[in-house]
């Protein structure tokens, strides 16, 4: 059994002897799922590099914390009988369908709205 603790990848000398010791098959346990084909399906946060900002000057991931917070209580109460379960599923349903359509408030900032300073810094 391989014995050794290693953050996700490993190194080439590893390879190498598996090569050399004809290992045809990694053992899944030790792939972590992010370097997996299915790495990328149901992604909870963006992989975009903007910062994204509302009318009421909260930015997109301060809401997406928050709101994940939240339905992580849902998820966990919801868990733990098949009535709650059927009762969160019906909610969440009910929550996205009343949401969905509601215009977005949110996006990058304009240039104008950035503050603007001279060379002395005021």
């Amino acid at each position: 059994m391989l014995k050794s603790k290693h953050a996700g990848l490993f190194c080439v000398h590893l390879l190498r002897t598996f090569i050399h010791i004809q290992i045809d098959k990694i053992p899944a346990k030790y792939i972590f799922k992010r370097y997996t084909k299915s790495a990328r399906r149901d992604v909870a946060f963006s992989r975009e590099d903007k910062i994204l900002t509302g009318d009421d000057g909260n930015t997109k991931s301060y809401r997406t914390k928050l709101l994940l917070k939240k339905s992580t209580k849902v998820v966990q109460a919801g868990s733990m009988s098949k009535a709650a379960f059927e009762r969160a599923i019906e909610g969440m349903d009910s929550v996205f369908n009343e949401i969905k359509d509601i215009p977005h408030d949110i996006g990058q900032k304009k240039k104008h709205d950035r503050k603007k300073y001279n060379r002395t810094g005021i």
